[in-house]
């Protein structure tokens, strides 16, 4: 299992679809989790909260609520979502 300290990273791209967060994590849930997200950064408005975020590792991931529907995971690597749901999971937000 993974167990890393996460933190912004501004200059991280967003990468592919990874996978997705379980429907019933909140936006309070994440922000208490991964800090306060970027919020209408979308300029076609497809994304209200987003989440930018550096492991430890250098992996970097990306979590967003595309088109309001359910929390996705992006990143250029599947350890991007391996992390972010480790990372769920030891914050008790997740099972």
């Amino acid at each position: 299992m993974v167990t890393t300290f996460v933190r912004r990273s501004p200059k991280a791209a967003r990468g592919g679809l990874l996978g997705y967060l379980p429907e019933t994590i909140t936006v309070e849930q994440l922000t208490e989790v991964f800090g306060p997200p970027e919020q209408d950064t979308d300029p076609y408005g497809k994304t209200k909260h987003e989440w930018v975020l550096q492991f430890d590792d250098g992996t970097v991931a990306a979590i967003y609520d595309y088109k309001g529907h359910r929390w996705h995971v992006g990143g250029l690597k599947v350890q991007a979502l391996n992390h972010v749901l480790a990372t769920c999971r030891e914050n008790g937000v997740m099972s």
